[in-house]
């Protein structure tokens, strides 16, 4: 479900536009919003995940996941939607950040390879019929159908998790607050800069969320080199195999900009009267 939201919102996104009548800038923010959110809490909740446990971050993420499409589905507002979406993404985050742990305490050391590929197959289907499956219910239904799904299959998954992730023995490990605040601003003023590039919308304020996202970043990477356990393991970085494995990784997830400008068209519902008084050509 934590995929699958990335993608079918994209679908939907003219049709979502068409009833709440955002700005086209305005509309994008029903993605991103969600996509944000995952970006900044990946890192902290599976450090956190260390002190309170894996099996109760994934279900509080999986309760927050589930209550924020209620939000989404009843939402008749944009900021609204925005605000659901965002908080969809924290407990997608927390399922995501989870999925590792997880698997190496489900199965068994010797076949932990074959759950790592189970889980990356269900990632790869999901992604790949993310639009099929958008396409389809709002074939039959409106929109809201997206976000409402999600509850019943999200209260089947809480029961099964409940009831089988193991307990998983924790660390008395001290929060690191000030790498989480640094984490969160230097990714979220990253996808922000790189937000405004794509809109082509740059502004003063691109330039300090990149002032933003530079200062954090450092601060970050060097408060990481200096402890044992850093909440980004920049260490992991010195493995040829894990540095070529997170590059191929990052360029899977990125798309190719066109050398056009695009620009989102101005969604507007037709109305009787211009459908009538203008005739099509033929053909």
């Amino acid at each position: 479900m934590s995929i699958l939201d990335i993608t079918v919102v994209n679908v939907a996104l003219p049709t979502m536009a068409n009833e709440l009548r955002p700005t086209p800038a305005a509309s994008v923010w029903i993605v991103s919003s969600y996509q944000i959110a995952v970006t900044i809490v990946l890192l902290p909740l599976a450090s956190l995940s260390e002190r309170l446990g894996a099996s109760r971050v994934y279900l509080m993420g999986l309760v927050l996941f589930v209550a924020a499409s209620l939000l989404c589905a009843t939402s008749t507002r944009l900021d609204v939607l925005v605000v659901g979406r965002f908080c969809q993404g924290l407990g997608g985050g927390a399922i995501q950040a989870m999925n590792g742990v997880l698997l190496r305490f489900t199965f068994p050391k010797e076949r932990l390879g074959r759950g790592i590929g189970y889980n990356t197959l269900v990632v790869a289907i999901t992604s790949a019929s993310g639009p099929s499956i958008a396409a389809a219910i709002l074939s039959v239904a409106s929109w809201q159908w997206l976000f409402v799904i999600n509850i019943p299959i999200g209260i089947v998954s809480f029961v099964i998790a409940y009831r089988s992730l193991p307990e998983i023995p924790l660390q008395d490990r001290k929060i690191d607050l000030i790498s989480i605040l640094l984490n969160v601003g230097a990714f979220g003023a990253i996808f922000l800069v790189a937000n405004d590039f794509a809109q082509h919308t740059l502004s003063v304020a691109t330039w300090i969320e990149a002032t933003i996202a530079l200062s954090t970043s450092v601060a970050l990477i060097k408060r990481s080199t200096r402890q044992s356990v850093p909440l980004v393991p920049i260490d992991l970085f010195q493995v040829r195999l894990l540095r070529l494995s997170y590059i191929t990784a990052s360029c899977s997830w990125a798309a190719p900009r066109g050398r056009r400008r695009a620009t989102m068209p101005r969604f507007r519902a037709a109305t009787p009267s211009s459908s009538s008084t203008k005739s099509r050509a033929p053909g």
